[in-house]
């Protein structure tokens, strides 16, 4: 494992991609193993891989993120670097520049699985990113993006003092627009969502 973080840093894609590859499959995918990655000093290669130009390597990092990303908001020690680099600033510039549904569908399931996380979800509301959620809500016809940006708006309603700010941008207006939706999944994650947003009124 440690041979093949020390390949992150390389000037190569090509041994940047075998090592993301062999640490997505053989670390994350086979043991989820996100402490033996932590104590490799793993996260800083991956954090900084956020700011690659290459999609491959963007794709892969956003993947392996996201595959061990609810193991990784328990660890105060691991969030408290996602916040000091600057993680949530990095992954809006990436949704900013893209046009690709498949990364825009990985980071809002990598923000859904953040906004768990008391510390990093502060970050994510510093950085705006629920209203820029609901913008890709209002840009997009990919079921699966829309999936995963609603997921990611009901898991930033989870933190309470947030609420104001989530009304403001118009967070239950925008979800509720999708209640109408063909698509059965997504009318169902709409309703679930609804009802979480409407509890305090109860």
């Amino acid at each position: 494992v440690r041979v093949a973080v020390s390949k992150l840093n390389s000037s190569s894609s090509k041994e940047v991609l075998k090592a993301l590859s062999y640490i997505r499959v053989r670390v994350i995918d086979k043991n989820n193993d996100v402490q033996l990655l932590q104590e490799c000093g793993g996260f800083k290669y991956l954090f900084k891989a956020l700011s690659t130009s290459n999609n491959d390597i963007l794709n892969s990092t956003l993947s392996i993120l996201g595959n061990c990303c609810t193991k990784l908001v328990i660890s105060e020690e691991i969030c408290k670097e996602i916040t000091n680099s600057d993680v949530a600033t990095k992954l809006l510039n990436i949704l900013r520049k893209t046009n690709d549904a498949k990364v825009q569908k990985r980071l809002c399931r990598l923000i859904g699985n953040l906004a768990q996380s008391k510390i990093v979800v502060q970050d994510l509301h510093r950085a705006a990113w629920p209203a820029a959620l609901i913008l890709l809500l209002d840009n997009t016809e990919d079921i699966d993006v829309q999936l995963m940006a609603i997921r990611a708006l009901r898991w930033m309603w989870e933190s309470e003092k947030f609420h104001s700010d989530l009304l403001k941008v118009g967070t239950v207006k925008a979800v509720s627009s999708f209640l109408d939706a063909e698509n059965e999944q997504l009318s169902k994650l709409v309703l679930r969502s609804l009802i979480v947003f409407t509890q305090p009124c109860t």
